[in-house]
């Protein structure tokens, strides 16, 4: 139970962000080949879109470069998920506590 608490804490420290320098944050990942952190970003910029005003321009950049093999959102979760299609992450069920 604690890991699943902690895992909502994180979910809940990050999204409570008031926004995000996007143009940086493109800059920055573009640097790093692995195409786990544009599903895992994806992912949370679009459950964050309206609040950090993400253009749906930069969500389909980061969707094209996703693999069709899923992933976990959290390494070490792989019960208790739920399959977000569009990003081909597998995230934990406790994450909809926030």
């Amino acid at each position: 139970m604690e890991k699943n608490y902690a895992l909502c804490l994180e979910v809940i420290t990050i999204e409570g962000f008031s926004w995000i320098d996007l143009d940086k944050l493109m800059g920055i990942i573009g640097h790093y080949p692995l195409t786990t952190i544009s599903m895992r970003l994806g992912w949370l910029l679009e459950n964050n879109q309206e609040r950090w005003r993400v253009d749906e321009l930069v969500l389909k950049e980061l969707e094209k470069k996703r693999p069709e093999s899923r992933i976990l959102l959290v390494k070490n979760k792989s019960r208790g998920n739920y399959l977000e299609k569009r990003w081909s992450l597998m995230v934990p069920k406790i994450v909809a506590c926030t």
